[in-house]
């Protein structure tokens, strides 16, 4: 055989060997990319899983926050309504013990006075039993409203619930009506122990197990004995987030100011001052009982005239028809009625007129009686990541200056649980017919509350409630810090962590370099604070809700 041909036969059959090694070769490859590509596809999947898991739970607290919001309002109404038709009654009692000249009705018969008081008190007390259990109803109905829509009962939230009723029976003082009047303030429930009465009825919530936090609660609404620079600072939820963030600025009075901070001593000892409260503090109607002689005493003599068409109009309404020239009550009726230091205008308004309620009517620009819902749910997720996202619900907007705070928040969450959480607020919504200014503005409870409605939760009494554990820090964790420094303060409270950054010498050093930096070559200030920093006070990047 020729060597040519030999050699034709030897390269070929190297060849096939080097291309038999080279088929294997890729078999081998396309193998280990196709285990990539299955991994892969199994993370995301499980991704997807997990995302869809979040979603749901987020959409799913959000409407348990919603509709126990609402249900909640519309037992407020109701119960307002119910106390205003018993003052409506209270004028009925009055005006059949003095009849006005020329009218058919006819005095009560028998002894006048004993009657009439029998009677008015009667309604008193069934008045003062409203703005307790009203408020209770309230609490039922929004947790069977979270319940309905997919929430379980929250061990902590009804422990908190049975921790308030301990108090409640441990402090029956602070849960005595008192009623003020020309002749003084005096307690309205003699003879019956409303205090023992509520932890019975807070105790009944809990048994039903409780699935919405309430963010509305009057007891958070304490007020407390501190000097001007914890009012400031230690006790506006902006500090923290101040700290939490960096801004250097926003603390720089507390730096470089005329009386820098040195540590904890510098805020003086704070004590919370508990209201004594009037009904439930659950969801409560902020209605008060008055005992003025005159209804000019009530509500001046500006809007006495529209009181008493309101008052007669309702009162025809029910088929009692009144002569014209039926006069205002003149007896010590104990009016029950909106109470000023709770019912106002939306002071946060102001802010936001542009963004929020550009275009309101007057007659709708009314704060107070409110509810104020707070759902959450933990997802257990297949991939066991810790969340890293803002945890605001999705309605909130501005969320951007709250992203540190957030992240720090998920950081101190040790488990693989996210937590799904949302606020939401609602309330009961009335006027006058004929007249012009919110109800608030006229003070008499009258059945005239027809409407509920949504309201952004930053407007609400408890907009402390978007920032999750403030409530708690401020009321029993500031206290004990103020006296005894770091010692004070409790593991796992982000507000407490941010107390412990602050004591922190060199964090504050770090703040002082920041705001002296001299720029050498200029000598003027590298990093200059732009807008004045008078202290703590405006609402800053408050978050919205609905």
């Amino acid at each position: 055989m020729p060597c040519n041909k030999k050699l034709k036969i030897q390269n070929s059959k190297l060849r096939a060997k080097a291309g038999g090694r080279r088929f294997r070769s890729r078999s081998g490859q396309t193998l280990l990319y196709m285990a990539s590509a299955l991994a892969l596809l199994t993370v995301m999947g499980l991704w997807l899983v997990d995302s869809n898991t979040t979603i749901v739970n987020r959409i799913r607290v959000q409407n348990a926050a919603d509709s126990s919001a609402l249900a909640a309002a519309q037992w407020q109404a109701r119960s307002l309504n119910a106390i205003g038709e018993i003052n409506l009654i209270k004028a009925i009692n009055n005006l059949l013990d003095n009849p006005p000249p020329g009218s058919v009705q006819t005095q009560l018969t028998g002894d006048a006075d004993e009657d009439y008081y029998t009677i008015q008190n009667a309604l008193d007390l069934l008045q003062v039993q409203i703005t307790y259990e009203g408020p209770i109803l309230a609490m039922l109905a929004a947790q069977q409203a979270a319940k309905n829509n997919g929430m379980a009962d929250n061990a902590t939230y009804t422990q908190d619930i049975i921790s308030r009723s301990v108090f409640v029976a441990a402090n029956p003082d602070l849960f005595t009506i008192y009623a003020t009047g020309t002749d003084g303030v005096y307690p309205w429930n003699d003879g019956l122990n409303w205090g023992e009465k509520y932890a019975q009825m807070l105790n009944y919530v809990a048994d039903q197990g409780v699935a919405v936090k309430n963010g509305s609660t009057r007891y958070t609404q304490a007020s407390y004995n501190a000097s001007s620079q914890a009012q400031a600072w230690l006790l506006n939820v902006f500090f923290y987030y101040g700290v939490a963030n960096r801004d250097w600025c926003y603390v720089k009075e507390l730096l470089t100011g005329s009386n820098p901070y040195q540590d904890y001593s510098y805020w003086g000892k704070v004590e919370v001052v508990m209201p004594n409260s009037i009904g439930c503090e659950f969801f409560p109607l902020g209605v008060n009982l008055y005992t003025p002689y005159t209804m000019t005493n009530l509500v001046g003599s500006a809007r006495l005239d529209q009181v008493k068409t309101a008052m007669t109009t309702e009162l025809t309404r029910r088929d009692l028809n009144l002569v014209s020239g039926w006069p205002m009550p003149s007896r010590n009726i104990n009016w029950a009625l909106l109470d000023p230091t709770y019912w106002t205008s939306w002071e946060r308004a102001e802010q936001y007129k542009v963004s929020l309620l550009a275009g309101i009517k007057p007659v709708y620009h009314t704060s107070g009686c409110d509810a104020v819902t707070i759902a959450s749910m933990d997802s257990n997720l297949t991939l066991g990541l810790t969340n890293r996202s803002p945890s605001w619900t999705s309605w909130l907007v501005g969320e951007d200056n709250q992203k540190n705070v957030s992240d720090s928040v998920a950081r101190l969450e040790a488990s693989s649980a996210v937590t799904a959480r949302a606020v939401a607020a609602a309330k009961p919504f009335g006027y006058l017919a004929d007249c012009t200014e919110a109800v608030h503005a006229y003070r008499i409870v009258l059945p005239v509350f027809t409407d509920v409605r949504l309201i952004p939760v930053a407007l609400s009494s408890g907009w402390d409630a978007i920032y999750p554990g403030w409530e708690t820090h401020k009321m029993h964790h500031v206290p004990p810090y103020s006296e005894k420094g770091l010692d004070g303060l409790v593991d796992g409270c982000f507000f407490c962590l941010q107390l412990k950054t602050w004591e922190d010498p060199s964090f504050r050093q770090e703040g002082i370099d920041w705001l002296t930096e001299v720029d050498p070559k200029t000598g003027a200030l590298v990093h200059e604070c732009l807008d004045p920093q008078p202290g703590p006070g405006s609402i800053g990047g408050l978050p919205f809700a609905h």
